[in-house]
């Protein structure tokens, strides 16, 4: 199955090719004094509360913001922060309300999803004058709130798929292994909480299959929309330039036969779909379901296999128990945090120094 290019990482390598641009042509001013402040893109205050649609409700902004400040204070009390130097060191905050899927315009409960970013822009000497750069920064630290999305995406191979009831990946995502600290890593994520719920799910078969028919129906009406359009064409052709028609008619004919036998064959598939799945005992609707690919032409991309079948992978979805339900919906019950570099620092590796003097103890004691 096709998988589209990850934005974020588009966006994450054209940064990091912009910024090995900019040292390569203006050296950084290691010795500038550097400053501490709010990023330029919070222009409203520390936090923005309308990053998702609906915005965190007026009621949820002053737990949120209290929680969000204790988070800064104790990522800028790390010693390289206190006295930068050829850097500045910027505040970032934000948040949405979104359910487990990260979805904010859902029906389903939802939970503030906190962002909160340290970043370190280096000074960039120009010559005739020290600026600093808007792209290119020695480090950055980031901190995620009650969001599990991250962890899903962690691993570029898990492919994901959604139906009307949310998203599921294939196979199963996992942690990668443990950080230093014994805090679980999910990629360059650092993952930490108190809730001993499994963060993911099986997914039933009946699911997966209903899944597969309406995705199967959607293709199989597009056919059939073509094959009307095609057919109106030819009429029109028929009547407007008989003698072209008459020369072309057989190819013409020919090609809508083959349109005409691909949306049968949707056809024909949709019915053993919808006949396996009425047939399927209450238990076997809510075995675990597994998946591989479908290399045929016709007519999903996947199909539902045995667990026992070589390549099956087993489908999943968030666990909708993960979250305490009786906690107040800002209240921190996961963080996911990344360090990285960005810049070579000359004192070492920044992004490995910030990691030793960042309280993890502290940050995970936020946690409920």
């Amino acid at each position: 199955m096709a998988r589209k290019q990850n934005p974020v990482f588009v966006l994450v390598l054209a940064a990091a090719l912009l910024a090995m641009l900019c040292q390569a042509q203006y050296p950084v001013a290691w010795d500038q004094p550097g400053k501490v402040g709010p990023e330029k893109t919070n222009p409203n205050g520390l936090f923005q509360f309308d990053a998702g649609r609906p915005a965190v409700a007026v009621k949820d902004r002053p737990p949120f913001t209290a929680m969000a400040k204790e988070v800064f204070q104790i990522l800028l009390a790390m010693p390289t922060l206190t006295q930068p130097r050829g850097f500045d060191v910027l505040t970032f905050g934000s948040a949405s309300s979104a359910d487990i899927d990260g979805k904010t315009d859902s029906a389903r409960p939802h939970r503030v999803s906190g962002y909160m970013r340290v970043r370190m822009p280096v000074y960039l000497n120009f010559g005739n004058r020290i600026g600093s750069s808007g792209e290119a920064f020695a480090a950055e630290i980031t901190v995620v709130s009650n969001t599990l999305e991250r962890l899903a995406t962690a691993d570029k191979s898990i492919g994901m798929v959604e139906d009307d009831q949310g998203k599921m990946y294939f196979p199963s995502p996992h942690a990668a292994g443990v950080s230093p600290r014994g805090y679980a890593k999910w990629g360059s994520w650092v993952v930490m909480t108190h809730r001993t719920a499994p963060i993911f799910r099986p997914v039933g078969q009946e699911r997966v299959l209903n899944m597969i028919a309406a995705e199967t129906q959607q293709k199989a009406a597009g056919i059939e929309k073509g094959l009307k359009e095609n057919q109106t064409t030819l009429e029109q052709m028929r009547k407007s330039s008989p003698e072209m028609f008459n020369k072309m008619s057989a190819e013409l004919e020919k090609m809508q036969k083959g349109f005409a036998d691909q949306a049968a064959a949707y056809r024909k598939f949709i019915t053993e779909t919808r006949a396996q799945i009425a047939g399927m005992t209450p238990a076997q609707r809510q075995a675990p379901a597994h998946i591989k690919p479908n290399y045929q032409p016709c007519c999903s991309p996947f199909l539902l296999v045995a667990a026992t079948e070589p390549g099956a992978q087993e489908v999943v979805a968030f666990n909708p128990d993960f979250f305490e339900a009786a906690l107040p919906p800002t209240a921190p019950q996961i963080f996911a945090v990344m360090i990285s570099q960005q810049v070579a620092w000359p004192r070492g590796q920044l992004d490995q120094k910030l990691a030793e003097e960042l309280d993890w103890h502290a940050l995970e004691g936020l946690l409920k």
